[in-house]
């Protein structure tokens, strides 16, 4: 065998190149590893000559043999080392060994591996641009001694400077599950150079699945902040993606634990640097709810936000926005007198409308108004709240501080306005406040009256400079314009868009002038955003083209009173717009077919009609007459509220009928229960716990529900009975039973549940609103209360007594710990009503702030004693009288005047006229009211003109009889409301009746027209005004016929009441016990109280025809004295009466 591997080592050198897969495979198997391993030394040596054919077929020669040589002996050419095994096997060619390979032929590698020196594993970790990277895997990840694979890897990464990525992460992979395995033998400065040093070039490659292992996840804590703080060193090399997996770990990490926060120790040095410790820069993928998972206690939270080094380290944060929001309030709560300077300036946007601000250096108030101009650009919205307080510590407004203010300047408080600032001053920053958005009407006129004070003119170039401000225009200041200018400003859309915005004085007063000065289409002149200050009377004439029609913003008045000449246009109803289609009237349709009225009706789905329950009730009772639609599913769900359920497809119905809205209903009215009771059969439903499903089908219907079903039915009640507009005492019980299931205890609440929870927060009571935190309530109910109390103000109120009783009780003397500012007025409104009493207000309320923030006490609903001090120190304050232009902003504070002190007031503008009654809670018939007007008649140019009518259409009530009477009729044709008779008395309505029947009279040659101009003071009419009415079929709603004079309809006929009535006649029996029907029934006879559907006794004996005896069944009183039962005495009178008239036919035939 010697000579041959002699004559093997001169053939190869002298014909390698010709060597082929061919002659490989000759080479024999059957040797012993001395002689294989000669053979391969052989061919090792000529491997960079060889073609990459040949060398593999080398290696195919190679496994052949050891794997032969493991099935005969058992071992593979055994070596004493894993060095030399491979040298004395594979030479180089076991640089194409696969791991899969090697195992097979040494399955000891592994173990064997740690017997090499790190120089040794170096040394077959060959550098050649073609790494071997499974091979390097299988050798790394066997080198399990720490210590000497911290020298690999650093001997690797002198090498390893120009490698590959795939090269780095194969070592990576190889060396991290070691390293994972032996923390527990790393002490910290073994650790600091593992992670800080050795790492540094592999930790870009790092995996989720490396990471997301047990050894991390149940690591000590010593470990984990090492590996947060590199990291974070190494944040910027990784990916988003990579970031968003390793903040995942670090997640699962810190809920890892029965404790939390996880790893915190309160007697730990800088203890509060917790999230900078542990979570660091990959705060910027932790949302609210996830940080509020890592503590158990929420004033850990609080305090750990405020730690410096975290807002050091959230200062370079992109944050999410429900996280800015989050830590602002875990800030604000922490500390709610916070420096703004410390505050990091991505989270001021989100915390300056929680603090408590107290600035009283302009510069700084300048400066900080300046930093937060940068949170228009951001989601946040700052309110005027939030501004105001800032504002107020100005003390002189430049036309710089204009300028650099922009929209915030739409914060300064009309006080502000009327106090600090310059009419020249303004009248130079016009260019920039014209162009800002929402000035309230009193803000504006604060602005134009500083204007007037540098002799600013009035026309229509001036007028559209105003831009925003023209809402502070007064109705005077429009009588300054001719004829020309309105025909101008008419023509400007941005104009007439700004003015739709105005108070209802202005408006009405600029159409008004408009309508003077044109000869066009009167449609045509006025602009479609302000047709509601059109006057009523001008409509009939007007109103010929549907398509000019169709475009006005119509109030809910004025479409009932062209209603029926739009009908009478078009029968294209699909064409109709909303604005249209509110003032649908059954009068109106009456002479509609059925399928005209039916296709009406259907036109009006999809386009959110806003029709009351009149209207509603008369379309069901008008498709009644026909046979229950089979399209039923083309009609408004409002509609089929009231039509009820349909036989062949309950569910269907049932499933629209739930998206309609509830709050339609008459109050105290059963259909809604009995809708419901028949929703129980269709669907099935027994029991009192409905389903998810059973709920979504009802939708609106479940606010039916009895207070035991709302407690058992499954949570999603409390989505559905979100849009109930009330709920019974019982019910908010168990409504708010469900909200404590559901969110917990109240003390856990954040302002994310509250606004979660919406309208059914009015169900909370006292016990439950004492423990939301204080904090929490401040940012929620103050919004909460102003929606309120424009929808409803009865809730409204409820829901303040509520919060008052959780009040902790006060203490019987007053010290005024909590001074009221600005910043508390601006933020809290309503809830400043419950949180100071009178005494209160007295010891805390400054003058100056009274007068900075008069406008927004006054829209609080303070109570009487309450209201007695703010007025006090504003007589203080304005011992001369209070100037006209603050009258504006008195609001309900006006209440506590007395007759005598309003009959002192200067009120010479309708606009201030306009803003006192309101603005304030007035009764439509307080004598204050009167003496108010009285006193602004007292102005030589002051009339009860048309504006003024139509400021008083609520009010006139209020005013004597001489008034009215003494009123010009063609004033109350350009009144553009309707009056309110509601507590007149009966000769007021009267003469109200009668000035407005002349002063409509052009329209009666419409019946529908006519009557809707009039029904609002229908109450005064006579019976032959009633009669001439019923002529017109105006089918009246049964509510407007309570209204009317008891004494008037007494005298009218069945026939005429069922002229009136029409279609509404069966709801008069759900009046028949009221004193209107009761004294008609009393004057006529019972076949008429009959022939309306009343079961009530008639008080008019009938005519008896000749020949016919009467026989009154009706009594139940038995003959005196014969002690027979009552009941029996009926029977026997009816059996003598038949025995008696068969007699009387028998004598006949005799």
């Amino acid at each position: 065998m010697t000579m041959w591997l002699q004559m093997f080592d001169i053939l190869v050198d002298a014909f390698l190149p010709a060597f082929d897969e061919t002659h490989l495979s000759q080479l024999p198997l059957g040797i012993s590893c001395e002689n294989y391993q000669a053979i391969i030394k052989t061919l090792s040596g000529e491997y960079t000559k060889m073609a990459k054919a040949v060398a593999k077929s080398v290696y195919g020669y190679c496994k052949s043999y050891l794997i032969q040589q493991q099935k005969l002996t058992g071992v593979a050419c055994d070596a004493s080392s894993f060095t030399k095994w491979m040298d004395d096997n594979f030479g180089n060619f076991g640089q194409l060994a696969v791991p899969e390979d090697l195992l097979i032929f040494n399955k000891n590698i592994t173990q064997n591996l740690n017997t090499l020196k790190p120089q040794e594993l170096l040394n077959l970790l060959h550098l050649e641009s073609d790494v071997n990277m499974t091979l390097w895997e299988i050798l790394l990840s066997g080198y399990t001694n720490i210590t000497q694979l911290g020298q690999v890897i650093d001997g690797l990464n002198v090498k390893m400077v120009n490698l590959s990525q795939e090269v780095h992460q194969v070592v990576f992979k190889a060396v991290w599950p070691t390293f994972l395995t032996s923390l527990d033998f790393l002490d910290a400065t073994d650790l600091s150079i593992w992670l800080n040093i050795r790492f540094t070039d592999y930790l870009p490659y790092l995996t989720k699945a490396q990471l997301n292992v047990p050894k991390v996840i149940n690591a000590n804590c010593f470990f984990y902040k090492n590996l947060v703080k590199t990291l974070s060193i190494n944040y910027g090399k990784f990916s988003v993606n990579t970031q968003q997996d390793i903040y995942s770990v670090f997640k699962a990490y810190l809920l890892n634990s029965a404790s939390k926060p996880r790893c915190y120790s309160s007697t730990e040095d800088n203890a509060n640097s917790w999230i900078f410790y542990y979570l660091n820069n990959y705060l910027t993928y932790c949302s609210d709810s996830d940080l509020k998972s890592f503590s158990d206690d929420e004033l850990l939270l609080e305090t750990f936000s405020l730690d410096p080094m975290t807002l050091e380290l959230v200062k370079g944060l992109e944050l999410s926005e429900d996280m800015k929001i989050y830590y602002a309030e875990l800030m604000a709560a922490g500390e709610p007198t916070i420096s703004l300077q410390i505050i990091p300036d991505n989270l001021l946007c989100y915390i300056i409308d929680k603090l408590s601000i107290d600035i009283t250096n302009q510069n700084l108030a300048l400066a900080t108004l300046d930093s937060l101009k940068k949170c228009n650009a951001s989601s946040v919205s700052l309110g005027t709240d939030v501004l105001s307080s800032i504002l107020t510590s100005v003390d002189t407004f430049t036309a710089d501080t204009f300028q650099s203010l922009g929209d915030m300047a739409v914060a300064i408080l009309p006080s502000v306005i009327l106090e600090k600032t310059d009419g020249a001053v303004l009248q130079q920053s016009l260019s920039s406040l014209s162009q800002v958005d929402n000035w309230s009407p009193t803000q504006a006129s604060a602005i134009v009256t500083k204007l007037k004070e540098v002799d600013f003119q009035f026309n229509a170039t001036t007028l559209e400079s105003l831009g925003t401000l023209v809402i502070g225009v007064s109705a005077h200041d429009m009588d300054k314009l001719k004829a020309s200018d309105f025909l101008i400003l008419a023509n400007n859309g941005t104009f007439n868009n700004y003015m739709q915005q105005a108070p209802t004085a202005l408006k009405q007063r600029f159409v008004q002038m408009l309508i003077n000065s044109t000869t066009e289409s009167l449609l045509q002149a006025v602009p479609s955003s302000l047709a509601s200050e059109i006057p009523p009377s001008v409509l009939m004439n007007a109103a010929t083209n549907i398509n000019e029609i169709n475009k006005m913003q119509w109030t809910s008045d004025q479409a009932q009173v062209l209603f029926q000449t739009v009908l009478n246009l078009t029968q294209d109803y699909t064409s109709l717009s909303t604005n249209v289609l509110q003032g649908f009237t059954c009068g109106a349709a009456k002479m509609l077919s059925d399928a005209q009225f039916a296709g009406l009706i259907k036109a009006m789905k999809g386009k959110a009609v806003a029709l009351d329950y009149t209207q509603l009730s008369c379309i069901a009772k008008r498709l009644a007459l026909q046979s229950f639609p089979s399209d039923f599913s083309s009609y408004p769900s409002d509609v089929l509220l009231y039509m009820g359920p349909s036989a062949s497809n309950c569910r269907e119905y049932y499933s629209l009928v739930g998206k309609s809205n509830t709050g339609a209903l008459p109050t105290g009215s059963s259909m809604l229960a009995s809708l419901l009771s028949s929703a129980r059969t269709c669907l099935g439903i027994s029991g009192t716990s409905l389903t998810l499903e059973n709920l979504q089908v009802l939708g609106a219907l479940s606010c039916g529900l009895s207070a035991k079903e709302i407690n058992d039915s499954d949570p999603y009640i409390l989505t559905t009975l979100q849009s109930c507009p009330t709920f019974s005492t019982a019910q908010a019980a168990a409504i708010e039973s469900q909200i404590l299931r559901k969110y917990g205890s109240a003390s856990q609440w954040t302002v994310a549940t509250m606004n979660e929870m919406g309208n059914l927060s009015s169900t909370l009571t006292a016990s439950t609103l004492q423990k939301i935190p204080k904090a929490i309530k401040i940012r929620f109910f103050p919004a909460y209360l102003t929606k309120l109390k424009a929808l409803d103000k009865n809730l409204f109120k409820l829901v303040l007594s509520q919060l008052k009783i959780s009040r902790v009780a006060r203490q019987a003397k007053i010290n005024c710990t909590t001074p009221l500012t600005t910043d508390i007025i601006s933020k809290q409104r309503d809830l400043v009503v419950i949180s100071y009493s009178a005494a209160e207000l007295e010891s805390c309320l400054g003058n100056d702030v009274l007068n900075e923030n008069l406008e927004t006490l006054g829209e609080l609903e303070f109570a009487e004693d309450q209201l007695i001090i703010l007025k006090g120190k504003l007589d203080t304050l304005y011992g001369g009288g209070i100037p006209e232009q603050y009258f504006l902003q008195l609001g309900n504070i006006a209440m506590a005047y007395s007759t005598n002190e309003i009959a002192k007031w200067n009120i010479t503008r309708v606009d201030t006229l306009a803003a006192l009654l309101q603005k304030a809670s007035w009764q439509s018939n307080d004598v204050k009211i009167k003496a108010m007007v009285d006193r602004y008649l007292q102005t030589p140019s002051a009339t009860l003109d048309g504006t003024t009518l139509t400021i008083l259409s609520p009010y006139l009530c209020a005013l004597n009889e001489s008034q009215v009477e003494n009123l010009q009729l063609d004033d109350i044709r350009k009144s553009t409301k309707l009056p309110d008779t509601t507590t007149c008395s009966q000769s007021m309505k009267n003469v109200l009746f009668s000035k407005m029947k002349s002063a409509y009279q052009s329209s009666a040659r419409s019946q529908n027209a006519f009557y809707q101009l009039l029904k609002n003071v229908i109450g005064g009419a006579r019976s032959s005004d009633l009669i001439q009415f019923a002529n017109g079929s105006p089918e009246m709603d049964i509510g407007i016929f309570q209204q009317l004079d008891p004494n008037e309809v007494k005298i009218l006929s069945a026939k005429t009441i069922k002229g009136l009535i029409g279609v509404n006649l069966p709801d008069l029996r759900s009046i028949s016990s009221s004193n209107i029907v009761k004294l008609w029934a009393s004057v006529h006879t019972q076949t008429e109280v009959n022939s309306l559907g009343l079961n009530i006794l008639a008080g008019v004996k009938e005519t008896t025809p000749q020949g016919f005896i009467v026989v009154n069944l009706g009594s139940t009183r038995p003959p005196p004295g014969s002690g027979g039962h009552s009941t029996k005495y009926p029977s026997f009178i009816l059996a003598l009466c038949t025995l008696f008239a068969i007699l009387l036919s028998l004598d006949s035939l005799l």
